[in-house]
């Protein structure tokens, strides 16, 4: 089916739930209406006819009254989604910034050597254990690959590695010291992640290569050349890159990746959007 074809649907449908729903509506209010008569007619001989008369004529308005009042009830349960969103963000558990920064290491990691030690974690509380007594060990400029099936895991222990969830129980050690003892921001800026959904932010081309700007400009137009793309690196990105192709955002991360210099490198699938020569 074209989009266009899902557009014309979409609007079909919207017309018809709404003409259900007013007719819902309609009936609701005859049926209210029926009744405030009944009872008019029953009590004919006992009520002030100008009291009667009066019921009548508000009871015409029943209608009027119940599409405003679901309307304004629409409304207000609308702008509450954002007031509940912020009441469940104050919920969510804080990262844990402070930390040790290894100042008398500046070069940390050195090497890149990674091992887990009966790694346990999960997401949250009342789910499953996702890594469940993980441990293994990766050599100093040692390239692995992880592989499973869905759901295995394999997202997981990336996520692991920049402390995305915190550990149940275990340690991870990078050159001989232990990440969950680091300061955050210091641990990030000292991995690199290529994730399995590029991230892109909108400002320009540049600006998402290099959002610090520490990086120098020959070296970085250098690089850029390399990955293959064509595009001006003024070129301003929509918000989430909307405006590049799923590979095209690939190629951008996978650059801002090699910019960076670092010894550990994680891939998520971060070409299965590329085509093989350019991978």
């Amino acid at each position: 089916m074209t989009l266009v074809n899902k557009d014309i649907l979409s609007r079909q449908m919207g017309k018809a739930i709404f003409q259900y729903f007013k007719l819902r509506l309609n009936t609701t209010a005859t049926f209210f209406v029926a009744i405030i008569c009944g009872i008019c007619i029953y009590s004919r001989g006992d009520k002030n006819p100008i009291l009667l008369g009066l019921l009548l004529t508000y009871s015409l308005g029943i209608q009027i009254n119940l599409t405003v009042l679901l309307n304004i009830h629409a409304t207000l349960e609308r702008l509450m989604i954002n007031a509940s969103r912020c009441l469940t963000m104050t919920k969510v558990i804080q990262e844990k910034e402070s930390g040790e920064m290894l100042t008398d290491r500046p070069n940390w990691p050195e090497q890149g050597e990674i091992e887990f030690k009966d790694v346990d974690l999960k997401y949250r509380p009342n789910l499953d254990i996702v890594l469940d007594n993980l441990s293994f060990k990766v050599a100093a400029k040692e390239k692995i690959g992880i592989v499973g099936r869905t759901g295995s895991g394999k997202s997981t222990i990336c996520i692991s590695i920049s402390r995305i969830v915190e550990l149940l129980s275990g340690s991870i050690t990078i050159d001989g010291v232990d990440i969950s003892e680091l300061n955050l921001n210091y641990l990030r800026s000292r991995i690199t992640v290529i994730p399995q959904d590029p991230v892109l932010f909108k400002g320009s081309l540049k600006y998402n290569l290099d959002p610090g700007s520490e990086i120098d400009n020959d070296y970085l137009e250098k690089v850029y050349n390399e990955t293959g793309m064509k595009f001006d690196l003024n070129m301003d990105i929509a918000e989430n890159g909307s405006n590049l192709s799923n590979g095209e955002k690939q190629l951008v991360c996978i650059c801002r990746a090699i910019l960076r210099k670092c010894n550990v490198v994680i891939l998520d699938e971060a070409t299965s959007n590329i085509d093989v020569v350019t991978e």
